[in-house]
């Protein structure tokens, strides 16, 4: 995989994320290059071989005269052959090793982000940014560095020839094109605006499409079927309306590109005519090749303005997702290690939203290394708030979070999960093996794995199923209770010291849900936080304290017992919950 790139390069160079794609790839450009250097060469050389073979024919040539002809046309044609194969075979291989570099290094980058700049981000801009903006980037941008050359060099080598032979019919074949060039310019420069529009749009739809796909059951229970494909309807009109306004204008190149053809070459062969009838030195084998090499001039003068138009509007996708990528990444190496060895301690902490909603109000308390809290409370009292701040996932908090004698701010944050793991309600699985979800594609040695199983509680659906079983996209081939074992078999093969669980069991059923929680609580030697709406008896009286809180600050906090013998605000909300 692509090394990430350093933050000094990202702050001087704006095109950072376009070097990706030059990265141990010049040689295979060169090569490319050359092979199509000696295409086009070869093919023009076809021309002045069409002039000989005409002029040898009209003239009274001899049959020797025209073997030579034949023989010398049938080398070029071979070296066309092996130099168009050539040239495919290396292009295929850069662009190749270009896009990968250039995927990898995009996906390199978004990990490095923080949880809280990913947050803040639409999921969707690198979903688009990697798939539609990326064929887009691989056709307009890498591999049509080629065409435009190919352009340029049969261009120049075309109006070399035609100049060494009539510098006067050049000139004619130029003045013919003048207008069609302008218009070309005009419309080209349109497909660098469309372009970008229809990148946005994309964005957009594939957006609304996450959007409607992730919330489907709440889309069926209410009956917004009709609403939401609406909605989309509304979304691909828009962006199809750009698209086809885009596509018209590059038919518009074409058609000028063809009418730009047709003029030069009918004004050109009239010129011609003339010039060689009135005996001035043009042959009809040089008016034929006249008529050949405008194709080679023509060809790119119509489109080159749309391919450079098209080069500068995948050249603004690349920077998109660069100064997409440049948000809030984090910086590896910087700050203290995270230690949780003696105590979490929390001390005047408040925060709020955007909104101006303080969730979390003057709150204050300390976590114990090695015991376990149960965390209750009502909907919107800060509870989730507080375990997103333990695990930096938000930074715009004033108090202070300790973890040992390291304020969170100081600590460096790629290293914070060397310490904790979490356990959210909906745990991500992926669609792959049983093992590779717990070990999340890393290696551990055997007997630390089949602790993690055991301990998770897995090893019935782990002997039931193997190892290999493949639990389907996003886990559908597993219950709520399995996939959430999972995310437990995870943390206790981390080792971490501190496990933060996110109401873990509200989607479980009673019976599922105390499975996991008492698996998580037989967890030793860790340091559990457990924000919970689950109120078992049975279970609550496992926990080392309960911390209950109201309006973002700790109301209470002691053992089960304790606080129903207190019969406080725990007490209430125990009885009435």
């Amino acid at each position: 995989m692509i090394k990430n790139i350093k933050t000094r390069e990202k702050k001087n160079n704006k095109t950072y994320l376009s070097k990706t794609i030059w990265k141990k790839n010049h040689g295979l450009f060169a090569g490319a290059l050359a092979f199509h250097t000696a295409m086009a060469i070869l093919t023009l050389y076809v021309s002045i071989g069409l002039q000989k073979a005409i002029d040898i024919i009209t003239y009274d040539g001899n049959l020797h005269d025209i073997l030579a002809v034949a023989v010398e046309m049938t080398a070029v044609i071979l070296g066309i052959l092996i130099s168009g194969y050539g040239y495919g075979a290396v292009r295929s291989r850069f662009v190749a090793k270009a896009m990968t570099q250039y995927k990898n290094t995009v996906v390199d980058n978004v990990m490095e982000k923080g949880i809280a700049a990913f947050r803040e981000e639409s999921p969707s801009a690198y979903i688009s940014g990697l798939t539609n903006d990326c064929n887009v980037i691989e056709e307009n941008l890498v591999g049509a560095k080629f065409d435009i050359i190919y352009d340029i060099l049969s261009f120049s080598g075309a109006l070399i020839i035609m100049l060494i032979y009539s510098p006067l019919l050049t000139f004619v074949a130029i003045g013919f094109t003048l207008l069609p060039v302008m218009v070309s310019a005009f419309s080209g420069r349109k497909i660098s605006v469309y372009e970008s529009r229809v990148a946005e749009k994309n964005q957009s739809y594939v957006a609304l499409i996450q959007e409607a796909f992730g919330g489907f059951s709440v889309i069926k229970s209410f009956k917004a079927e009709s609403d939401i494909v609406k909605m989309i309807g509304e979304n691909t009109t828009a962006l199809e309306d750009d698209k086809a306004k885009r596509n018209i204008i590059r038919n518009l190149l074409v058609i000028l590109g063809v009418s730009a053809g047709v003029i030069t070459q009918f004004g050109v062969f009239l010129v011609g005519g003339i010039l060689s009838i009135n005996g001035m030195g043009f042959t009809p084998g040089i008016l034929m090749m006249f008529l050949n090499l405008l194709n080679f001039v023509v060809g790119p003068i119509s489109r080159l303005p749309g391919r450079i138009a098209n080069h500068k509007a995948a050249s603004v996708l690349v920077r998109k997702m660069d100064e997409a990528l440049r948000i809030s990444a984090s910086v590896a190496g910087s700050g203290n290690p995270c230690r949780a060895d003696h105590s979490i301690e929390i001390r005047d902490l408040n925060y709020e939203y955007e909104n101006g909603k303080k969730v979390l109000d003057d709150f204050n308390y300390t976590f114990e290394t090695g015991k376990s809290y149960a965390i209750v409370g009502a909907s919107g009292c800060g509870k989730s708030t507080l375990l997103q701040l333990l695990q930096a996932g938000m930074s715009d908090y004033d108090g202070r979070i300790m973890y040992d004698k390291d304020e969170l701010h100081t600590i460096d944050k790629d290293r914070i999960y060397d310490t904790i793991s979490v356990i959210q309600q909906n745990v991500f699985v992926f669609n792959a093996s049983i093992r590779d979800n717990i070990t999340m594609f890393a290696s551990f040695p055997e007997n630390e794995i089949r602790r993690a199983i055991k301990l998770s509680g897995l090893e019935e659906l782990v002997n039931e199923k193997g190892m290999d079983y493949n639990c389907g996209e996003n886990g559908n081939a597993l219950s709520g209770g399995e996939k959430q074992r999972i995310s437990i078999a995870r943390a206790l093969l981390r080792k971490s010291k501190v496990l933060l669980v996110d109401e873990a069991t509200a989607s479980l059923d009673n019976v599922n849900s105390a499975q996991v929680l008492n698996s998580i609580l037989d967890l030793e030697n860790v340091t559990k936080l457990v924000v919970t709406h689950d109120l078992d008896r049975n279970v609550l009286k496992r926990f080392d304290r309960i911390v209950t809180m109201k309006e973002g600050s700790v109301c209470e906090s002691a053992t089960f017992e304790e606080l129903m013998a207190k019969k406080g605000y725990f007490y209430s909300y125990y009885n009435v919950a």
